[in-house]
This record gives structure tokens, C-alpha cells and sequence, in this order.
């Protein structure tokens, strides 16, 4: 769950570039940040992601006079254990049920994204989108949809911020527990982002 450096921010591209269909080049600005929260019967945790991201490549076709994005090839790669809880035990723990050594990344790939507006806002405005993916983790694929706000702070960056509700159980994970049981972490996770994109 280190997971995301979401590959939907290169979608924007479209709305710079004026194209109908395009690939283009982008990376993740080293500002960026994702993490997990999640709680447990005694305390509540984060999670930061600690992948260092390389440039990347995605293939789009605007749709529906420039509100959707259909996108190909448009697939993220993380490593299980890029997530540092702060705790070596809990890091652990996490990665066990994560299933790191069988399944040592986890995986994102956006199929489509879809504008409520023609053109992404600037300055302190926010455009909002759904984008939706197939999110692999421990082995198991799910379709997950994202609520983004959006937004270009310069001409070749986009500013992303989303926040989504996930179950370990939905991915076959079972929920870590510690010290005999008595400590034990809820089902229900979120996943942070805040993610800056920049167009090469």
C-alpha cells in the first residue's frame, strides 16, 4: 500500500497539449506524498510510501468532447515493501499481510477518467473527477474508482490530491493482529495521496 504514485495524473495532458490522442512522458515531483492510515482497538497509524519514482509513459484518447479519458498501457508498479509504518514490528507485520514475499508489488492500472468540466482549474480552484482502475495488492485484483481534485499550479504541472476507503478483506488480506490478539487492526484503510505531476 505504499502504493500509488497513480498513474491518472498524466491525463491531464490532453487538456495542455489540445490532443485527441496522445502518449506522453511525465514523473512524480520528489514533494509528492502518499501514505495509509488505518486504526486499530488502541491507536490509529500512518504509513508513508518511501518509492523513490522513475519517469513514466502513458497513452490516452479524450472522449466525449474532452470529459473522458480512455487510457492503454496505463499501468503502476510499486514495490510491498516501499511502506514504512515508522515501527520495524509493524513494518513486519504489514508486509506479511501483504503477502510481500509472494507478491512483491502491487499494482495500479487506470482505464478511464472522467471530468465533471471541459478544462482543469487553476490557481485555488479544484476540478473534480472519478477515475477508475484495477487495483492488485497481495495477488488479488480489484475495480476501484477515485474521487481526485485537480488542479494545474504551472504550466507543466498538475496538482492531485485524493483520499479513498479500502477493506483488507476485499484484496483476501487478513487484518494483522498483535500481542496474542489483543491488539488487533481494523478492516477499513485509507489511502492518501497528493501528488504533483510533471510533464517532460
Amino acid at each position: 500500500m505504499a502504493f500509488f504514485k497513480i498513474v491518472l495524473l498524466s491525463s491531464f495532458v490532453a487538456f495542455m497539449a489540445g490532443l485527441e490522442t496522445a502518449e506522453t512522458s511525465y514523473y512524480i515531483d520528489a514533494g509528492s506524498s502518499l501514505s495509509i492510515a488505518g486504526s486499530s482497538n488502541v491507536n490509529k497509524f500512518t504509513c508513508n510510501c518511501s518509492e523513490q519514482f522513475s519517469k513514466g509513459s502513458i497513452r490516452f484518447e479524450l472522449q466525449d468532447g474532452g470529459k473522458t479519458l480512455r487510457f492503454s498501457h496505463a499501468s503502476l508498479h510499486l514495490r510491498s515493501k516501499s511502506l514504512d509504518c515508522g515501527n520495524p514490528q509493524m513494518n513486519k507485520d504489514m508486509y506479511k499481510t501483504l503477502r510481500a514475499d509472494q507478491h512483491p508489488g502491487i499494482r495500479i492500472e487506470l482505464t478511464r477518467a472522467q471530468l465533471q468540466e471541459a478544462e482543469l482549474a487553476t490557481g485555488k480552484d479544484w476540478s473534480p473527477l472519478k477515475a477508475s482502475s484495477q487495483l492488485t495488492i497481495a495477488g488479488v485484483t480489484q475495480s476501484v474508482v477515485f474521487d481526485v481534485k485537480a488542479k494545474r499550479i504551472a504550466p507543466d504541472r498538475i496538482r492531485l490530491t485524493t483520499s479513498k476507503e479500502v477493506l483488507m478483506t476485499d484484496f483476501g488480506m487478513e487484518p494483522p493482529t498483535a500481542m496474542l490478539g489483543l491488539v488487533k487492526v481494523n478492516n477499513t484503510i485509507r489511502i492518501n495521496m497528493d501528488l504533483i505531476v510533471v510533464v517532460v
